[in-house]
C-alpha cells in the first residue's frame, strides 16, 4: 500500500474544483488597495531592473578582458583636485 495519502493529481483536482466552485465576493476595494497594487507593480519593475543590473555586472566580471574600472574609480581623487586648486 502507498504510504502517501494524496498524490499531486489529487491536489490538482482539488484546486480546480475549489476554483470552479467559487462565488462572487462583492468585495469593496478602497483607494488604499489601488495604491498597494501600484506599489507592488513599481517594486516589481525596480526589483527586476536591479536584478538584471547586478547580473550584468557579474557577467562582465567573468568575461576575460572586461574593463574592471568603474565610474567611481575614474573620477578625480583628492590628490588631483588639490593640485588643481594650488595652480589657481
Amino acid at each position: 500500500m502507498n504510504s502517501k495519502c494524496f498524490s499531486r493529481k489529487d491536489y490538482l483536482v482539488l484546486a480546480i474544483a475549489l476554483t470552479l466552485s467559487t462565488q462572487s465576493a462583492w468585495a469593496y476595494l478602497d483607494p488604499g488597495t489601488g495604491t498597494i497594487i501600484l506599489q507592488g507593480i513599481v517594486a516589481g519593475i525596480v526589483g527586476g531592473y536591479m536584478a538584471i543590473k547586478m547580473g550584468w555586472f557579474r557577467l562582465r566580471a567573468l568575461l576575460p578582458g572586461a574593463n574592471k574600472t568603474t565610474t567611481s574609480e575614474t573620477t578625480t581623487t583628492p590628490e588631483t583636485s588639490s593640485s588643481t586648486e594650488e595652480k589657481k
